[in-house]
């Protein structure tokens, strides 16, 4: 018996097979059902893989879009964070400047190290 042949540019089913038969006969009925119970589960299984490939691809795009946002969150909040302290470093700055234009020698260094160290606690 010759092994069946299929031939992808004939489409209809009972033309793609032949059974090895010369009596013209085609492809026996359980033959048949075989084949479109094997095409059924066929499709079944890629039908099944394409959810599965969405839900899939659902997930990892819902992954990413949050790993994204709190990478944004870290990063906005770091950004904040060197905003307050050139703020502060500003604000020391000009403590420095106005304390020692009206107090000098060393109640004025005193003072100006007594305040920036509190102003850094506050700050914080």
């Amino acid at each position: 018996m010759a092994p069946a042949v299929l031939c992808p540019h004939t489409p209809p089913l009972k033309y793609l097979l032949h059974d090895g038969h010369d009596d013209g006969g085609g492809v026996s009925p359980e033959l048949m059902e075989s084949l479109h119970s094997i095409i059924e589960q066929a499709k079944r299984e890629a039908e099944a893989l394409a959810v599965e490939s969405s839900k899939s691809l659902a997930e990892n795009l819902e992954r990413r879009s949050k790993m994204a946002e709190e990478k944004i969150a870290r990063a906005e909040a770091q950004a904040l964070s060197e905003v307050r302290s050139a703020a502060v470093d500003a604000a020391l700055l000009a403590a420095e400047k106005i304390i020692v234009g009206k107090v000098s020698g060393a109640a004025g260094s005193g003072l100006i190290d007594e305040a920036i160290k509190d102003l850094k606690g506050k700050l914080n």
